[in-house]
């Protein structure tokens, strides 16, 4: 479940927005073509180098983040997914970072990594869940938009978590980025039957929402939601 990079220093990678739907363990993972967002690079240091595994590969994906480097970042993006298990402490403690665009990366990375590790072949591989998902509560509150939709989507895939989210999300889809409204209106439709109170603002989406991408999210949302009993 990783993203097609193809990007500059001053663009978001694309992502692979996942999804659960109704069934906890029937997971989809939605292209988003739409994700690129242009933001500055800033200034602000690297991440130490040293550490675990996955602490020296979220370093190198945030250096070829800010540099510009796609090989590199496939390469580090790789190496956090192949850290298992690994990875989450990393991407958790980055979540409480000072810098913005690590929290953003760091929330970027979860929301990729968590269906592969909430729901493993080995079920008993599965990680205790309460404690991350408390964790990823106080990140719900952070002043980024990205991080926030980020988080948020890796929670949906925490069963129960749904009718908490489904505020957050109704929220998140007033955003002025398009992507940040598909990636929003997508997890809606995944989170029957907590979000059937949101199926008029995603049909008003389906219709008049400016990005033609969204339209098209809104419509396949529509289509999950109206169909359960």
């Amino acid at each position: 479940m990783r993203s097609n990079v193809s990007h500059t220093a001053a663009e978001m990678p694309e992502l692979m927005v996942p999804v659960r739907t109704t069934n906890s363990q029937d997971l989809k993972v939605h292209p988003a073509s739409a994700l690129n967002v242009s933001i500055p690079v800033p200034t602000s240091p690297k991440v130490p180098i040293s550490g675990t595994k996955s602490q020296v590969a979220f370093s190198d994906l945030v250096e070829a983040y800010r540099t510009g480097q796609p090989e590199q970042w496939t390469r580090a993006e790789s190496a956090i997914h192949s850290c298992g298990l690994e990875a989450l402490p990393t991407l958790l403690d980055n979540l409480q970072s000072p810098d913005g665009q690590i929290r953003e990366l760091a929330s970027m990375m979860l929301s990729q990594v968590m269906p592969d590790l909430l729901y493993p072949e080995d079920p008993s591989q599965r990680p205790e869940v309460a404690p991350i998902a408390e964790r990823l509560r106080i990140a719900l509150g952070d002043e980024s938009v990205e991080v926030r939709v980020n988080v948020a989507v890796a929670m949906s895939l925490i069963e129960g978590e749904g009718p908490r989210l489904v505020p957050i999300f109704q929220e998140l889809l007033n955003s002025e980025l398009p992507h940040v409204r598909t990636m929003s209106v997508v997890a809606l439709g995944g989170l029957t039957p907590h979000a059937v109170p949101a199926i008029p603002a995603i049909q008003r989406m389906s219709q008049s929402d400016p990005d033609p991408n969204t339209r098209s999210a809104a419509v396949e949302a529509l289509q999950l939601l109206q169909s359960q009993p």
